[in-house]
């Protein structure tokens, strides 16, 4: 029984999996967020992100900072929002599949099989998952690229914790596309949900502008979003080896307090440090925070698939009543 049921697991994701690759539209549509951050990107973005950089020197006096090194530190800064929000706007575009069963009725004929519910649902959220973290890791694989184009500082350390945030954060996004998802029938109300969450999430996640810009009521209130230590996770890794080798510099022109305050600065400024509620956040408890979510949410999409398998048990019996 086991395998029969893993054999058609198996089945039912590799089927999803193809509908999403097929689906060009859908597909394109979903790499829309990461096209439009580049394209800030090249044209003006990274000139602020410099000048924000020198900015913070100049306080210490630190007038100017070897080229490769500003452009290691502004590109990880900018793979960093682009991860951000890939991991997460990708799993809505790619859970279209369920509604889309829906309506097409598709999902009539593959209940009537012998496969359980628990199966079928399942495998919804295993295809969405492994078809967005491949994308996602074709972006972060042309990252690194372009990030030893201009300056890499990325330690063996560094690399595998952004693969394993990658997952982490496309987990969240997966679970918590599944469970809004679950909850819609029609076409219109999943494209909403989607146009919705490409738009908003760069800004709530803090990738596109630093949380320390805004003022500390919203910076709070972005801070108890989940979604936003997943972005700190990715802006750590991107950018601590080149802050590490920033403050050798520092040291080298100036002195070592100068260097360790212009360098805790610069990562207040720049979210790869958060302080939410008066309290700073570091890597460790960031990652905690987004691993608990992604349990919380297992369990809230398992007691929904439960419940939901549960009315329609409860209805098939009245029916032979």
């Amino acid at each position: 029984m086991l395998k029969k049921n893993l054999i058609d697991f198996t089945y039912l994701v590799r089927r999803n999996m193809k509908i999403f690759y097929l689906d060009k539209v859908s597909f394109l549509s979903s790499l829309i967020t990461p096209f439009i951050l580049v394209f800030l990107y090249i044209t003006f973005l990274k000139n602020v992100y410099d000048k924000s950089l020198l900015s913070v020197l100049a306080e210490f006096n630190i007038l100017s900072i070897p080229e490769n090194l500003k452009n290691g530190f502004s590109a990880g800064w900018l793979i960093s929002s682009i991860m951000a929000t890939t991991c997460v706007t990708l799993t809505f575009c790619g859970n279209t599949i369920v509604v889309s069963d829906k309506l097409s009725g598709a999902n009539k004929d593959i209940e009537a099989a012998p496969v359980s519910r628990m199966t079928i649902y399942l495998s919804y959220f295993v295809a969405n998952f492994l078809s967005t973290f491949f994308v996602a890791l074709i972006a972060l694989g042309l990252g690194f690229i372009y990030i030893g184009i201009v300056g890499w500082y990325l330690s063996f350390i560094d690399v595998l914790m952004l693969i394993v945030s990658t997952v982490l954060l496309t987990l969240f996004g997966s679970l918590f596309a599944s469970i809004i998802m679950s909850f819609f029938k029609s076409q219109g109300a999943i494209t909403a949900s989607s146009i919705i969450v490409s738009a908003l999430y760069g800004f709530v996640c803090g990738a596109y502008m630093p949380i320390s810009s805004f003022s500390p009521t919203v910076s709070n209130i972005i801070c108890c979003l989940p979604g936003t230590y997943g972005t700190m996770g990715f802006r750590h890794f991107f950018c601590h080896g080149a802050l590490d080798e920033l403050e050798k510099y520092i040291v080298g022109v100036a002195d070592s307090q100068t260097a360790s305050l212009a360098v805790s600065s610069i990562k207040k400024g720049f979210d790869i440090e958060i302080t939410a509620f008066g309290n700073t956040i570091d890597i460790s408890q960031a990652i905690l925070i987004l691993s608990s979510t992604v349990i919380v949410l297992l369990i809230a999409y398992s007691l929904i698939i439960y419940f939901k398998n549960f009315k329609k048990k409860t209805a098939a019996d009245k029916l032979k009543r």
